[in-house]
């Protein structure tokens, strides 16, 4: 045996016993009937957990920056969060009916080797969430650190003032990419309030729109990879209703409270720049050296902290379950876990959070690439599949899948993708550089990226579906129905997923 043949067997993910597939592993084979086990309550916590946090608490506040009023703001995070909601409930639909993952399920859209697209663009975003979480988590522990120890704010600074980083920063983020490591292992208002609008009424209502669709966007990743979680419900439903009337509601809710903290500080703090960020304000609240201010520091850091966590567990979570549908013979969730924390320290998060408009830039120019996955996976399953899947295929690597499609690829996928896209890359562009301009039409355009580049591209490949039919489409149209219905057994709903049945076993039972 050679080393390289030995060095393989080595580092190959075991599968009960068994070794990976190129195709499948057991975190990306259909969820065991033991592990379907979310019920509504859970999927609301889920869904209360993902807006309690910084990014959550800066999303309406940041709004007001843009030139919004307080009530602007909460309206656009409302819709925004609507929108976000209603998607997020029917893209689960599929994965609560089948109880299969983004990897899995994107095989169904795109083709066995088409997959690959969609899932690298879903971790390359969860790298930037995950490192822009663990950047906020640094400054809440810098807060908190100086709440035990007051010469920690004037400790000397290494690093260059070009680099956007200080000794502080650096340490405690250190200290919180550690810590989020750790639990990955172990499984009277001031005038903002009652100030007008700078903005003329165009301006304002792209503003709104541009404020809305960063919302979405802040939310795009989560949105596309939907299927990790709603795969652990009991029955659709479960994960259905609560995503649809909680995610607007709670944001609203924690957007709320950063908008009310902003108006304060404009009010005790009327010379500095309007404080969005919480971790400003915790900082500035210190420094003022008023008694129990230190205390208070303290516990309201450790609250953050402690949203912060659950955060970058939503980020961390599906994001290894897609780097091990990139590579299921070598990369498990686990393994998938070490790669994206490591990858938070390799972007340097500090670099694009400098200001509240490039905040916004980053949540809404991401959404551009999401926006058109999410409207060709949600179209899929209703409109072109009749909510039909043939589970066993996913796992198959050969032309015997009827996801096969062309040599792995189904270019109807990618043809619906570059619809949705291409009309937005110029507005993309302008966005991520300033230097280049683009027309009023093309930003206006933009400025409703992720809505736009869902419905071009879901209209646009079930267009191309009805046209061309793959034989995808040929099985959906005599398979019996999988759609829900309370009296559905899960035997009737998914019967490969309730078998022990191991990746070669999947991949081979029909080879």
């Amino acid at each position: 045996m050679g080393f390289l043949q030995r060095l393989d067997e080595k580092i190959r993910v075991s599968d009960g016993g068994e070794a990976a597939t190129r195709f499948a592993n057991e975190d990306i084979l259909p969820l065991p009937k033991e592990k379907r086990n979310w019920t509504t309550i859970n999927y609301i916590a889920y869904t209360c957990s993902g807006a309690a946090n910084i990014s959550g608490w800066t999303t309406g506040s940041s709004m007001i920056a843009l030139g919004l009023v307080w009530w602007q703001a909460l309206i656009a995070v409302f819709i925004g969060y609507l929108i976000a909601g209603i998607a997020s409930a029917f893209n689960g639909v599929a994965s609560a009916t089948y109880h299969i993952n983004y990897p899995a399920y994107s095989r169904v859209v795109w083709g066995i080797n088409g997959a690959y697209w969609p899932i690298l663009n879903r971790v390359i975003l969860t790298f930037i969430w995950t490192a822009t979480q663990t950047y906020f988590g640094a400054e809440s522990v810098v807060n908190l650190i100086t709440a035990l120890a007051p010469q920690f704010a004037n400790m000397q600074n290494v690093f260059p003032e070009s680099s956007g980083l200080t000794t502080q920063v650096f340490i405690a983020f250190c200290l919180f990419w550690a810590l989020q490591l750790a639990v990955t292992k172990s499984k009277g208002l001031g005038g903002l309030i009652y100030q007008q609008s700078s903005l003329d009424s165009s301006d304002l209502g792209w503003s709104f729109v541009f404020a809305i669709s960063a919302a979405v966007g802040g939310i795009s990743a989560g949105i596309v990879n939907t299927p990790d979680t709603s795969r652990y419900a009991r029955r659709p439903s479960d994960q259905f209703y609560p995503q649809l009337v909680t995610s607007p509601i709670i944001n609203v809710v924690v957007a709320l409270f950063g908008i009310l903290v902003a108006a304060a500080c404009q009010q005790i703090y009327p010379d500095q720049p309007l404080m969005w960020d919480p971790n400003v304000v915790i900082s500035a609240f210190q420094a003022d050296g008023q008694p129990g201010a230190r205390a208070g520091a303290f516990f309201v850091s450790l609250a953050f902290i402690l949203g912060q966590l659950g955060i970058n567990m939503a980020n961390i979570v599906p994001g290894s379950f897609d780097l091990s549908g990139l590579l299921p013979r070598y990369i498990s969730q686990l393994r998938g876990a070490y790669i994206v924390g490591l990858s938070a320290i390799a972007l340097c998060p500090w670099y694009f959070l400098s200001s509240a408009n490039t905040f916004l830039n980053v949540l809404s120019a991401y959404s551009v690439f999401l926006g058109p996955v999410t409207g060709i996976m949600v179209f899929n399953y209703f409109c072109v599949l009749g909510q039909r899947i043939n589970v066993p295929d996913m796992y198959l690597g050969n032309k015997s899948s009827v996801y096969w499609y062309n040599f792995g690829i189904n270019w109807r996928a990618f043809a619906a993708w570059l619809i949705g896209v291409v009309p937005l890359l110029p507005g993309f562009i302008a966005t991520v550089d300033t230097n280049v301009t683009v027309t009023v039409g093309l930003t206006q355009l933009f400025n409703m990226a992720w809505m736009i580049g869902f419905l071009m591209s879901g209209l646009a490949f079930w267009a191309l579906n009805l046209l061309v039919p793959p034989a995808a489409v040929e099985w959906a149209k005599k398979a019996p129905s999988y759609a829900e219905d309370e009296e559905s057994s899960d035997d009737e709903i998914t019967p490969a997923a309730d078998e022990k049945t191991t990746a070669q076993e999947v991949e081979e039972s029909r080879a």
